[in-house]
């Protein structure tokens, strides 16, 4: 199985490869591979697998360890939709994308409240091969906080591929969650 990088401009961070014994789980440790903030992983494998990408927060053998875990894609879609976010307090949400082609993606992204009153509209230009973060609270600037949904929609044909990531920090523990997007 190879991994390989890139950064937010889709160029090249470079490559591991681990060999994985049939019917055997294999552990790349990405913090120990890649230095860069902020980048996007394509796996390839010489027969079918599974790929996860787990996050952890806080100790392990602590009172409040936290952690999630999203499945890799198998290619993008032109439509999604993630029906449960938040900018209360101390919630910090992002919606992670990944270009996986060697087009430009043309992405209408409409961020809207439970009550339909309040929303925002954006139009995204992500290069190819590129990973793009969108910070839910600064496009909803201005917006009362509280509960919203998302939903995106390429406006080319280019597919993409989608991740919601929230953290929450309540009595001094961080907690998260990550939510594949429902694909339309």
């Amino acid at each position: 199985m190879t991994a390989s990088f890139y950064d937010e401009q889709g160029r090249p961070l470079g490559n591991a490869t681990i060999v994985i014994d049939p019917l055997h789980r294999g552990t790349l440790r990405l913090n120990k591979v890649v230095t860069a903030g902020a980048f996007a992983t394509f796996v390839t494998a010489s027969v079918p697998i599974v790929a996860e990408r787990p996050m952890y927060t806080g100790n392990p053998n602590g009172s409040y360890p936290s952690g999630t875990d999203v499945l890799g894609s198998n290619g993008g879609y032109t439509a999604a939709t993630f029906a449960d976010g938040s900018t209360e307090p101390r919630t910090h949400e992002d919606i992670l994308l990944l270009n996986p082609t060697a087009k430009v993606l043309l992405l209408f992204v409409q961020v809207f409240s439970s009550s339909g009153m309040h929303g925002v509209q954006t139009t995204l230009r992500i290069p190819p091969l590129a990973k793009h973060s969108i910070d839910i609270a600064a496009l909803l600037h201005g917006q009362p906080p509280g509960n919203h949904g998302a939903v995106l929609r390429s406006l080319n044909g280019v597919g993409f591929v989608a991740e919601q990531t929230i953290y929450t920090m309540q009595n001094g523990r961080l907690t998260l969650r990550s939510t594949q997007a429902l694909v339309q």
